[in-house]
């Protein structure tokens, strides 16, 4: 599952850094879409916003890309998509 909230930051087109687990890995790829830390892993989570911090050309990259992924996953009209396709494929 992923957290509304970061469809919303990815959405802003900002660089997002966010805690790796499956459910992000099953719509988003990490170091194109965002950053992906492991959770709880606060020397990890330093590093990765200090590495955006320093590198202007990357944070707008992955701003761009994160913000492309969003809209094309997360739209009230990509979520209908996804659902009819979804109950297409049960009602089969």
């Amino acid at each position: 599952m992923v957290p509304h909230k970061l469809y919303q930051g990815l959405a802003t087109g900002r660089a997002v850094v966010t805690g790796d687990g499956p459910g992000v890995r099953e719509v988003f790829t990490g170091d194109r879409d965002l950053l992906l830390v492991p959770r709880a892993n606060s020397e990890a989570l330093a590093a990765a916003l200090e590495s955006l911090l320093l590198d202007a050309a990357r944070r707008e990259v992955l701003g761009a890309a994160g913000r492309a992924r969003a809209l094309e996953v997360a739209t009230p009209d990509a979520i209908g998509r996804s659902l009819a396709e979804a109950l297409e494929e049960l009602a089969a």
